[in-house]
């Protein structure tokens, strides 16, 4: 029982965890997506010239670094339904996965939401939400990566292909 507890908590304590130095993800102003998840944490998805990089801690230092290709890259587009406009990404560690969407509502001056969602074995453990007014990113910031690096989405296989092949 101890040790299950511990295998559920692992992904929590790392939030909590002191900051431990870590190479920073986006050394330049590729970042697609970051916001302030409390005073001291933030998190931040960068599009570099290969892959998607996933990142969280404090400033310059990460607690958590994940890196996926392109091609490999589990990016959901807005479904062109709904009232808000929104995309998200998959990055996925062992039997952890940690879910990275932003939001708007279709509505002028609508304020960008965004988060992280934490889950083990496809269970949510947990969810960090943005602190109002950081997020740094289009609601469709991650599908708009996609296609600058060659990429189409196919709705019918729901799957992202090498442009000219969707």
């Amino acid at each position: 029982m101890i040790q299950s507890l511990s295998r559920r908590l692992l992904p929590v304590a790392l939030l909590l965890l002191p900051v431990v130095p870590v190479q920073a993800a986006c050394l330049t102003p590729a970042e697609a997506m970051s916001c302030q998840v409390s005073k001291s944490r933030e998190l931040e998805v960068c599009a570099g010239s290969e892959m998607f990089t996933y990142s969280f801690g404090a400033g310059d230092r990460r607690d958590l670094e994940i890196s996926v290709p392109f091609a490999d890259a589990e990016v959901t587009p807005w479904p062109g339904i709904g009232s808000a406009i929104w995309s998200s990404i998959l990055f996925r560690s062992g039997e952890h996965s940690y879910e990275v969407f932003v939001s708007a509502e279709r509505e002028a001056g609508a304020e960008l939401t965004g988060g992280v969602i934490v889950s083990r074995n496809d269970t949510q453990i947990a969810r960090l939400e943005c602190l109002p007014g950081t997020v740094e990113a289009s609601p469709e910031v991650f599908p708009e990566v996609m296609e600058a690096r060659g990429f189409c989405w196919n709705g019918n296989a729901g799957l992202w292909q090498m442009a000219g092949s969707c």
